[in-house]
């Protein structure tokens, strides 16, 4: 999640959570134009367990990938989009006239509330939506009682990440988090539970059952997961990387986290099972890897130039660099879309 949510610099915390999703690959492979072009990328989301995606330019709001429930179809009434972000199901943005969300409304995560007042930011998750507007933050869709009492002593917000279970938002107070009641989740593997110590958090990221904050002291990450064979794990915070250099910017996915620092960007996960470790010399002596599942230890690391946000899906992660956008599935560090022409992605 991104250290604030300012218009044209704020990057969407898309949380994915489910272990296992379908859907096809998350675009095509679309070479960097050798040609300048004059399209400002100000904003891309990575879909919340899906593989689809989402991002403004100055000709608008443009989403690609795999469709579920229409939420790649944009509508075509959007007036100067300031921000976007794409769900499991579900996308909104917020444009000239407020939010709107299109795609699945399912528990009602698209039924956009007309009591929002000068909304800034808005975050689509699995079942539910928030927005950051005057009056605070505002949630919608599944178990909307427990997740709008949250409100109460969450002022000056700052950011908001939405996760499968929970919801956590910066404010003036620090770090804030709730969860679903409909969900039984053990006190070690609370994601709400925020850690004491945490030092002028300034940015916040949810992921599929777990929360992450950059603060003075660094990245820290608490919570945790269960996965599809049952085996539930608690974050292990000695397993981020400890070598960052002033990381700007964070965002989670079900399992893997990526930060971007003064370095470029780094990836890993917090359990074990789906390690993702600190980046270490490959075999030619000469790349820089990181190591994932044993068989694909000898990953490449993404090379990026100069990026400044960042979104993290289930299987993919998107960032914002000097060059346009660029997308990568995570196993394998590969890129699946290269551009700085949002236009090329066009379905």
């Amino acid at each position: 999640m991104p250290a604030s949510f300012l218009k044209k610099i704020s990057v969407i915390l898309s949380l994915s959570i489910l272990s296992s999703c379908g859907g096809g690959g998350g675009g095509e492979d679309v070479p960097v134009s050798s040609e300048e072009i004059n399209h400002t990328i100000v904003k891309v989301s990575v879909s919340v367990g899906g593989d689809a995606f989402c991002a403004i330019d100055d000709n608008g709001v443009i989403c690609w990938g795999a469709d579920r429930e229409g939420n790649t179809i944009v509508p075509d009434n959007l007036v100067n989009p300031s921000d976007v972000s794409i769900g499991y199901e579900h996308a909104c943005a917020i444009d000239d006239i407020g939010v709107s969300c299109w795609g699945s409304n399912d528990w009602g995560k698209s039924s956009v509330p007309d009591t929002l007042s000068n909304p800034i930011s808005v975050t689509a998750g699995v079942n539910h939506t928030c927005a950051n507007d005057d009056n605070g933050v505002t949630c919608w869709g599944i178990n909307e009682d427990l997740m709008n009492t949250s409100q109460e002593g969450v002022t000056a917000v700052s950011a908001i990440s939405l996760g499968y279970v929970h919801t956590c938002a910066l404010g003036d107070a620090g770090a804030n988090c709730w969860k679903n009641d409909l969900y039984n989740i053990s006190a070690e593997l609370d994601p709400t539970v925020v850690p004491l110590g945490i030092s002028n958090p300034v940015a916040i990221s949810t992921g599929g059952a777990y929360s992450c904050v950059i603060d003075d002291n660094g990245v820290l990450c608490w919570g945790g997961a269960e996965f599809s064979n049952g085996q539930s794990l608690p974050w292990d915070n000695g397993l981020t990387p400890m070598n960052l250099n002033v990381p700007s910017d964070i965002s989670s996915g079900a399992t893997r986290t990526c930060v971007i620092d003064n370095s470029g960007v780094s990836c890993w996960s917090g359990y074990a099972d789906y390690q993702r470790l600190i980046p270490e010399t490959c075999d030619d002596g000469v790349t820089t890897c990181w190591r994932t599942y044993e068989p694909y230890k000898n990953t490449p690391q993404v090379q990026l130039d100069r990026p400044t946000q960042i979104s993290v899906g289930e299987r993919y992660a998107c960032a914002i660099d000097k060059n346009g956008v660029s997308c990568w599935l995570l196993e394998f560090g590969v890129f699946t879309t290269q551009t700085n022409d949002l236009s090329t992605l066009m379905q």
